[in-house]
């Protein structure tokens, strides 16, 4: 039977245009798809490659909270799921104008969400 906490499609948008979409399956820990949108020319040039694992590497560890920071390991368990966090902050940051949601908050516009 299909768990929808299982694999779940997320947006990953500047502002409110959507960048693209992709599919995280939290069981095995994998990006199983990735779909260019609209927005797609408005993202950083690493990411504009077709490369599931450096995407996944960027939403894992470089986006939410870089890898090589300081006390990483001690902050953060090696089983923690970073989409956990993504469903209640978006993944935003005080330097850019990206956020990831989940296909059920589809909806939410950045002037809700942002920090600013």
């Amino acid at each position: 039977m299909y768990n929808s906490n299982v694999k779940k499609t997320y947006y990953f948008r500047n502002k409110d245009i959507d960048c693209f979409s992709f599919i995280y399956d939290a069981e095995n820990n994998k990006i199983i798809s990735f779909k260019k949108l609209e927005g797609f020319n408005f993202i950083i040039p690493y990411l504009k490659i077709d490369n599931l694992e450096i995407l996944k590497e960027y939403l894992l560890f470089d986006r939410p909270i870089p890898y090589s920071r300081k006390n990483f390991n001690v902050l953060f368990l090696k089983d923690y799921d970073i989409f956990k966090l993504y469903n209640t902050n978006f993944g935003l940051n005080l330097d850019d104008t990206f956020w990831i949601v989940s296909e059920d908050k589809k909806d939410l516009k950045w002037n809700k969400v942002n920090f600013l």
